[in-house]
Parts: structure tokens; sequence; C-alpha cells
């Protein structure tokens, strides 16, 4: 139909929605019409000649080593140290690094084992298990990293921070977990 092409047009060219945006939001509508189109409400779907914009390609921004260094000098000392070590050294992902607490690291054998995910609910942090059963698993670590990681506890034990409300390897200066959503931010 063209009026749905003209919205969807306007959707991406005025508007400056997204390929991906659009894409969703026309297949709630076009879902809808096409239950109308079973139910006999309407004789066809105007959904289905429209043409979307084509997707993007994602193009991702990565770090360069020089940038990582810095990164990771500018927060030592910081309580976003282990955010940078583990997202860097490891690509923990922020949900991974959030839930992650001393049980899961096994300093004696070099490995951290990945059990859970600390998801946003209702505005809140809540620990959960990991989306996908591939998500569950132990990553071994090199003796830097458990060099880094065991200074970095003993720190934490030393601030008062280690056990005082939980046992979390990145944390608040006060010793609580951060929102998963502050470590993008």
């Amino acid at each position: 139909d063209i009026h749905l092409q003209k919205w969807v047009n306007r959707l991406y060219h005025e508007n400056g929605l997204s390929p991906k945006t659009i894409r969703n939001t026309f297949q709630i509508l076009s879902s809808c019409l096409e239950k109308a189109r079973k139910l006999k409400m309407i004789t066809e779907n105007p959904c289905e000649d429209v043409q979307l914009p084509k997707r993007q390609k994602y193009k991702s921004d990565v770090y360069s080593m020089d940038e990582i260094q810095k990164v990771l000098q500018l927060t030592k000392g910081t309580p976003l140290y282990a955010v940078s070590l583990l997202g860097f050294g490891l690509g923990l992902r922020r949900g991974e690094l959030t839930a992650l607490t001393w049980d899961d690291v096994d300093l004696e054998n070099n490995i951290i084992h990945i059990r859970k995910n600390m998801v946003v609910v209702n505005g809140k942090p809540e620990l959960k298990l990991p989306k996908s059963e591939s998500s569950i698993r132990d990553i071994n670590i090199s003796g830097a990293m458990q060099y880094e990681l065991a200074m970095l506890k003993r720190k934490q034990s030393e601030d008062g921070v280690l056990f005082t409300k939980n046992n979390y390897v990145v944390k608040r200066r006060d010793g609580l977990p951060y929102n998963p959503n502050s470590i993008t931010q």
C-alpha cells in the first residue's frame, strides 16, 4: 500500500530511525494485519509489497592495544579496574562482570567459572542464570591475570569491602555491586 510505503520512508528519511527499528515496528504491524486477513476482516495484507530499508552491517568499534593499555592505567586503583581487566582480558559481558564473585574465581587453578548473569529488572540489578547453556563456562586465566586478580582481592580485603556486603569482584567503593547499565555508562 502506498500509504504504508510513505510511512516507512518518513520513518527512515525524516525521523532518522534505523532500519532495524523500522523492521521491528513494521513486523508488529504486519503481524496484526496478517491476523486480520486470516480472520477475513481484510482481503489482503497491505504490508506485503512494502520495501523496507536495507539492513546496515554492524561495524564494531575495537580498541587498539595502546587504548586498552591507557584504560588499564587510568582505572588502576579504582573500582573500574576490575571491569577493565576482566572485560579486556577475558571478554566478559557486562552482566557476567557484575555477577562475578570471588567464589567463581579459582586463583589456585587459574580458572574463572561463569555461572551467573546480572540483569536489570524493573530498574534494579538481579542475578539470573545466563541466557544460554553455552554461556555457562570455565575460562582459563594466565599467570599475569591470576596475579592481578590476587592483588585486587588483597586490596579489596584491605579496604574492608571484600566481604562486608557481598563478595563481588566488581563492586563500587561502598562494596555494593554495580548495576550492569553503569558499566556501559
